[in-house]
């Protein structure tokens, strides 16, 4: 199959939509989520699609002010083609659009099938973070947290519900106001370096968890302490934890969270969830609930080599 020349798809009553189809058909990524294409957009950014032959192609978006440009997802294209219709993007953007820099985020395997069909023309730079995604079977975890290795996870939870009274939500069915209001306590609340994603967060209660499968709000004594909330995988099936916040008002909220998540899953009938990629901090917490599996994730930049600069 020959790739045909991109199109760069900037108008919004095309662009997702095409992007939506392509999607359907070759999305396998937890961020292959037309709707979770639409909340990353932001004041400074644009969204635009890069299609390649009417079916396959890049969730891509560029800087307003300046020649940089973002790709936000796994490319949409049969196995055997991903790596071809990137490079091409990249040639693309550089040698026609005067792109001077591209941020790029793969998992493992395509990021090394990738560095080794990168042309003379292009070079990466390297990771500026390896992040690792868990893997959990749920039919191996057990919501009574039952025997030594929940031992910890157990004590923190069981003395949380007993302390408070608890109850947990259909978070489409909440004020959203009240919900923004949790958003903003989390932020104050957050100790982590990492660049906070209050806008992403904010953009998708606003337009009522559009593109979830499930939302749902911990209530802890009338309060919103927490929300968890994902979609199924296209294409495959397993579960993406597309968030899990909760507001740092106790210690035990992480497992708190942790442990309804999960178990809802179970409850509901998911066989396999992918509990999204983070740095060494956060996959050390998600360690603790005993992970099947892992996958890497790399972040890293893209330039025009020396001589064509």
């Amino acid at each position: 199959m020959l790739v045909s020349e991109p199109k760069f798809l900037t108008s919004p009553d095309v662009l997702y939509e095409v992007a939506g189809k392509s999607i359907a058909l070759y999305g396998y990524a937890p961020e292959h989520n037309v709707y979770d294409y639409k909340y990353a957009i932001d004041e400074d950014t644009d969204n635009i699609f890069v299609s390649f032959n009417d079916d396959m192609g890049i969730l891509a978006k560029k800087e307003k002010q300046e020649p940089i440009w973002w790709m936000l997802a796994e490319p949409l294209a049969p196995d055997l083609k991903r790596v071809e219709i990137l490079v091409i993007f990249l040639k693309n953007i550089f040698q026609a659009q005067g792109a001077v820099q591209a941020n790029l985020e793969l998992m493992e395997d395509t990021y090394k099938a990738f560095i080794k069909a990168l042309p003379d023309n292009l070079q990466a730079q390297e990771p500026s973070e390896i992040l690792t995604a868990p893997i959990f079977e749920l039919d191996q975890f057990d919501p009574e947290l039952r025997g030594n290795k929940y031992k910890n996870i157990r004590s923190f939870v069981r003395q949380y519900h007993k302390a408070h009274t608890i109850e947990v939500l259909d978070a489409t069915k909440l004020s959203i106001k009240d919900l923004l209001d949790f958003i903003a306590r989390w932020r104050r609340g957050r100790t982590a370096q990492d660049e906070p994603l209050d806008e992403y967060y904010m953009h998708i209660v606003r337009e009522n968890f559009l593109g979830f499968d499930t939302a749902r709000a911990v209530i802890s004594d009338g309060i919103i302490v927490g929300l968890n909330g994902g979609w199924r995988v296209p294409n495959g099936g397993q579960y993406y934890k597309a968030f899990g916040l909760h507001d740092y008002s106790d210690r035990a909220l992480g497992d708190v969270m942790m442990v309804e998540e999960l178990s809802w899953l179970k409850r509901a009938g998911y066989k396999k969830a992918d509990f999204g990629a983070g740095n060494k901090t956060l996959t050390d917490f998600k360690k603790r609930f005993h992970p099947n599996s892992y996958y890497k994730v790399y972040e890293f930049i893209v330039e025009s080599a020396p001589a064509l600069k």
